[in-house]
């Protein structure tokens, strides 16, 4: 369901909904008690018993119908009565139903409190009368912009991923500073792997004047992924301009500055950072013992690491697995500043490897020692580790996982036949954890591939705890 707006945005789009009309008093006082409910229900109730008590043959203008439903819609949300708004909101559609903006807030409030009834949706209003009031808002005025972005979130709603798309990306055109439509058109573009096209939105809506931060966090977040560190850099600073002071912005201006070389920047940005977090970090540790890495300073490298690794992952609740993995991975290439025989390479690779995040690099770096051949296979295994009571005190065990009873990991392989496939996984799976493990299943994916023979990657694992931790 699309998040309520904010007052102070409901407030913002009735002002500049056009010239003074007959109702333009009466939407002034609603406006002013909504700036001061704070948000109080009571107050959101007394406003919707004020405009409920407008009848359609009282509005003679189309715009205070549209402005009138899309204030009720806002003051219905807050005070879980859409479906009494519905009822009362409908017959304006046959007072105005040529005005494009009153049936798209119409319907607006239809899916609000479709959203309000469950699974009693269908008793208040159909789907089909929607989508119906929808397309006829959008055939009746093609250039307004919100009406677009409502129907967008109404198609998401539904995950009709195509026709939002269409939607929000025709009202995105149509205003590049609406900060809304801007990141939900992102987000599909991410989910249909087309981050460039996600960025590309973001900056422009940037770049026309939007000054909602969370567009240049995520455009920032977007940069990292498509290693546009110099340009992630730039978000950054601005989303700190917008929302100054918050964590993780200085964490990824560290890493943006990492890798492009700037390793005294980055450990003052860090320095930042822990000020902001409060606490010990995995993460702020890591970064400092990447820059010491390149800055050649070893005796603190080591010291930074020694730090990272002393830490419980299963503390490291701040950190998504595909962070921590990203980290490691950072981590692994960073020690190679370190002799081949020392000790931190065996301490930091069991701990990768325990915690199921161990970075393709390893197994590269390990199969590369043999020479290339012909007519290999290549295979994923599932493969079923028990676990016992030692595990949620282990290495590898992460935040959520303390009640796992055994887990399912995932292995990717190259060798001559299943056999020696299978040979190679269970042998790296016996550096996870003390227990025998089982292979479940293997696909065989591809054929006669020239590469090196071993493990080619680890897989994130699937996890179960035991009867009476799920039953909880």
């Amino acid at each position: 369901e699309t998040p309520p707006p904010e007052p102070a945005t409901v407030v913002s789009v009735i002002e500049a909904m056009g010239p003074q009309t007959p109702m333009t008093p009466a939407f002034e006082r609603w406006i002013e008690r909504f700036r001061q409910a704070e948000g109080r229900e009571e107050v959101y109730r007394a406003v919707l018993d004020e405009m409920l008590a407008v009848r359609p043959e009282d509005v003679s203008e189309p715009d205070d119908a549209a402005r009138l439903i899309y204030l009720a819609e806002h003051a219905a949300r807050l005070s879980n009565r859409a479906a009494e708004a519905w009822r009362w909101a409908e017959p304006f559609a046959r007072r105005f139903p040529q005005h494009g903006t009153t049936l798209n807030v119409l319907a607006d409030l239809g899916n609000t409190a479709r959203h309000e009834a469950g699974d009693q949706a269908d008793q208040v209003v159909a789907i089909d009368r929607l989508e119906s009031l929808f397309r006829a808002s959008l055939d009746l005025d093609c250039e307004h912009a919100r009406n677009f972005g409502r129907a967008g979130f109404f198609y998401l709603d539904l995950g009709k991923r195509g026709d939002a798309e269409r939607c929000l990306a025709r009202g995105f055109r149509l205003d590049r500073t609406d900060s809304p439509m801007a990141l939900a058109l992102a987000d599909l573009y991410g989910e249909s792997e087309r981050p460039r096209d996600a960025l590309a939105v973001l900056d422009m809506c940037l770049r026309e004047g939007c000054e909602d931060p969370r567009v240049a966090s995520q455009a920032g977040l977007t940069a990292v992924q498509l290693a546009r560190y110099d340009a992630a850099l730039a978000y950054f600073d601005r989303f700190e301009q917008l929302d100054p002071g918050q964590t993780w912005t200085n964490y990824y201006r560290a890493l943006a500055l990492l890798e492009t070389d700037r390793a005294p920047e980055a450990l003052a940005a860090l320095e930042i950072e822990a000020q902001r977090f409060g606490r010990p970090g995995l993460h702020l540790e890591v970064l400092r013992a990447w820059a010491h890495s390149k800055l050649g300073d070893l005796e603190s490298f080591r010291r930074h690491l020694a730090q990272a690794l002393a830490m419980r992952l299963v503390e490291a609740d701040y950190l998504t697995d595909a962070g921590v993995a990203r980290l490691f991975e950072k981590l692994y290439l960073a020690a190679k500043c370190l002799p081949d025989d020392a000790p931190e390479h065996e301490t930091l690779r069991r701990l990768m490897l325990a915690s199921g995040m161990a970075p393709d690099a390893l197994f590269d770096d390990q199969r590369h020692r043999h020479e290339a051949v012909e007519a290999l296979n290549f295979y994923v295994y599932r493969v079923r580790q028990p676990l016992d009571a030692a595990w949620k005190d282990s290495l590898g065990c992460r935040p959520g996982q303390e009640a796992w009873t055994e887990y399912v990991a995932h292995w990717g392989v190259l060798a001559r036949d299943s056999g020696e496939a299978e040979r190679a996984v269970l042998a790296w799976q016996a550096h996870c954890y003390p227990l025998a493990a089982e292979v479940v299943d293997f696909t065989l994916q591809y054929e006669d591939c020239h590469d090196s023979p071993g493990v080619v990657w680890q897989g994130l694992r699937e996890g179960a705890a035991g009867r009476e931790d799920s039953a909880a």
